[in-house]
């Protein structure tokens, strides 16, 4: 609520002052599941990511996999299936992998896809 009283704020003040504002709303909640390793590989390529990195970077994204459970009792699971979009959940990279990801997002960059 802080932050919405915050806005609210600044916002009534650029008003009286006669300043046109625009505001927009992000919901991120769910955007770590949603990036595609591959567009995210290139995106740090285009910021010069490269070589051994690059490479660590491929190699933990290339072994995510997930199951599906089939069967409550007794458990079943499906094959692995690769995991092709979304960032490691709890890693330390994943924050700064996702600024990465999205930092062009206003500038009007063609999407990678």
């Amino acid at each position: 609520m802080t932050q919405v009283g915050c806005l609210y704020e600044i916002m009534q003040c650029r008003c009286n002052q006669g300043n046109r504002s625009y505001l927009l709303f992000v919901d991120v909640k769910k955007a770590y599941d949603t990036v595609p390793h591959e567009a995210m590989f290139a995106k740090l390529q285009r910021f010069g990511v490269r070589g051994r990195l690059l490479q660590y970077l491929r190699a933990l994204y290339a072994s995510s996999r997930f199951d599906v459970r089939t069967g409550a009792d007794p458990v079943v699971l499906s094959e692995p299936v690769p995991l092709l979009r979304g960032l490691r959940k709890g890693c330390p990279l994943s924050p700064v992998l996702f600024n990465i990801f999205i930092n062009d997002v206003l500038t009007g960059a063609a999407p990678l896809e």
